[in-house]
């Protein structure tokens, strides 16, 4: 982040969040993510809980670095893309691979048969994740071995 942390001083207001305002009718699909950025990681991870323990049934919360809080609609991710492409072409999810190496990749790790997360990953997204992998490339080569023994 440029500026030497200034732009830290500039949002000092609560944070009020409502849960309509994650549905789909109420923002006409103009909001996709929520940005709560901040230098006071304890405060982070203060809303972090707070979100998750309110808003988990309509949203996807994460720390998505050092400084940032992601909330995230249900319907606006990594996992309702890949479902709907499966639906729309008929592909059983369990057919489906998935890799990942942030937070943000939770959501299409998670209960995904064939799902890899890199092992530089944080510990969530690992424990989201089927296998562990070192990189993309030892991923696709575990997919390759995988469908050569179906």
């Amino acid at each position: 982040m440029s500026g030497g942390g200034e732009v830290f001083g500039n949002y000092t207001k609560d944070y009020i969040l409502d849960k309509e305002m994650f549905k789909k009718e109420k923002f006409d699909n103009l909001v996709g993510n929520v940005g709560i950025v901040s230098n006071n990681m304890d405060e982070l991870k203060r809303l972090e809980y707070y979100y998750k323990s309110e808003f988990s049934e309509v949203c996807d919360i994460y720390l998505s670095g050092p400084y940032t809080l992601n909330i995230v609609p249900n319907h606006v991710s990594k996992r309702h893309g890949i479902e709907h492409i499966c639906e729309k072409y008929n592909i059983n999810l369990n057919e489906v691979a998935t890799m990942g190496d942030s937070p943000n990749d939770i959501c299409m790790l998670k209960d995904i048969k064939y799902s890899f997360a890199m092992d530089k990953s944080n510990k969530d997204v690992k424990e989201s994740a089927s296998y562990i992998v070192s990189s993309v490339r030892d991923g696709i080569e575990k997919i390759k071995k995988i469908n050569r023994t179906k």
